[in-house]
């Protein structure tokens, strides 16, 4: 299990990796060996790992794994027809083709459940075990709302 020191590190970087650091379920971190991890992506194929970073946020350590190749990608020739965006305070989204799409607001509500969480925050005694999952609920909701 990685451990990071409170309020230290949020993430670290192993810049050269050996051959096979994936493999199935697993990951091998230099200096470290082989730790468990959830795959979100298979690997791609004729793709080489060459670093890795571990991040810690509030949801949990991800491994961000970074990968090379040696293939030319062919340059993209445009097509269709040509769009124009607008982005404003009414409405959200305005295209030139007339389409206006609203604000969601969502970050409105976001503040208000915010606002209650550090409200119960500022009652818990500092460092107690119902402050510091309070602190994390608080992290996990700024992570969510898009303000982190």
């Amino acid at each position: 299990m990685l451990s990071f020191c409170h309020n230290q590190l949020r993430s670290f970087v192993f810049p050269q990796l050996n051959k096979g650091v994936v493999e199935r379920n697993r990951v091998n971190l230099p200096k470290i060996g082989l730790v468990k991890m959830r795959l979100s992506r298979p690997v791609p194929e004729g793709f080489e790992a060459k670093q890795i970073r571990v991040v810690k946020r509030a949801s949990g350590y991800y491994a961000l794994i970074v990968f090379q190749s040696d293939l030319d990608v062919p340059e993209v020739q445009p097509h269709g027809e040509p769009l124009g965006v607008d982005v404003g305070i009414e409405s959200d989204l305005a295209t030139s083709a007339g389409e206006l799409i609203t604000n969601p607001r969502f970050f409105v509500k976001g503040q208000h459940k915010l606002k209650s969480l550090q409200r119960q925050l500022k009652g818990r005694k500092k460092g107690s075990s119902r402050w510091l999952k309070l602190q994390k609920k608080i992290a996990r909701h700024d992570k969510n709302s898009g303000a982190w």
